[in-house]
């Protein structure tokens, strides 16, 4: 049985392909500008986006509430910043040479664990090479590792050019195939 109202999964598939080559582009865009305030918007606003689900009502295409077993299916489920700075503040009592993250998501975990670096006494320019982060989701993966740069920017408007993370697409749960 079917849900009223659901897209078909060829229907499903197109739109998230556009959502993913619309947010890839605009990343981009945000980046090659350095407008860290939208790259960290778009973080936020992805983050959000993946709880919902595409359905049709009254031959319009609205987006509603995934639900838990939809989100499980996707693997998506952000940390809130709140808990991330109790994660890291609890994960990191010192300064560590690494961190590692294998589903960063945007990087919600990351960019705490920066923070809590930086309050440690780590420069920005050493603590964000010290982040690793893995997520299957591409444009996931790109928005953690351009929400990094933003974030550190933020806290050292001096950043050196070239200081990044390692942020990569795969699969770090599942292991390789």
């Amino acid at each position: 049985m079917t849900t009223p109202g659901a897209m078909s999964a060829d229907e499903v598939a197109q739109a998230g392909l556009w959502r993913d080559q619309a947010l890839a582009h605009a990343v981009e865009q945000a980046v090659s500008a350095d407008d860290d305030a939208t790259v960290l918007a778009l973080a936020r606003s992805y983050d959000r986006l993946l709880a919902t689900v595409a359905v049709r009502r009254a031959g319009e295409v609205v987006l509603v509430p995934a639900g838990n077993a939809e989100r499980r299916r996707r693997g998506s489920f952000a940390t809130p910043p709140a808990l991330a700075a109790e994660l890291a503040r609890r994960a990191l009592p010192v300064p560590v040479s690494s961190v590692v993250d294998p589903a960063c998501g945007t990087g919600a975990l990351l960019r705490a664990a920066l923070d809590r670096l930086v309050g440690l006494g780590v420069a920005p320019a050493e603590a964000l090479p010290r982040l690793y982060g893995v997520d299957a989701d591409p444009v996931a993966a790109q928005l953690c590792a351009a929400a990094l740069v933003a974030h550190a920017r933020r806290i050292d408007p001096g950043l050196p050019g070239g200081v990044a993370p390692r942020v990569v697409v795969g699969d770090a749960l599942l292991g390789g195939s």
